[in-house]
């Protein structure tokens, strides 16, 4: 018997915690990464059980973190 992961979600609790939808975990496990498509997070399949663990989706979130550009400074004057 397989010790269960410990700190893992659910498919529909991993949606729910990264905010995407539970189709786009479906079909990221798959397809795979599909050009011009973000790849889902990691996942452990233990026969039918998928879980996500809370370390993968945190580092797939740190993956896709957007740091904004920076704003031009404006001259005096304008």
């Amino acid at each position: 018997m397989t010790e269960p992961v410990r700190g893992a979600l659910t498919e529909e609790e991993a949606a729910q915690y990264i905010c995407v939808s539970r189709s786009f975990l479906r079909q990221s496990r798959m397809n795979g990464d599909r050009l011009g498509h973000a790849p889902g997070p990691r996942f452990v399949r233990a026969g039918r059980m998928i879980r996500y663990p809370l370390k993968f989706l945190d580092e797939w979130l740190e993956q896709h973190a957007c740091t904004p550009a920076p704003v031009p400074a404006l001259e005096e004057g304008e």
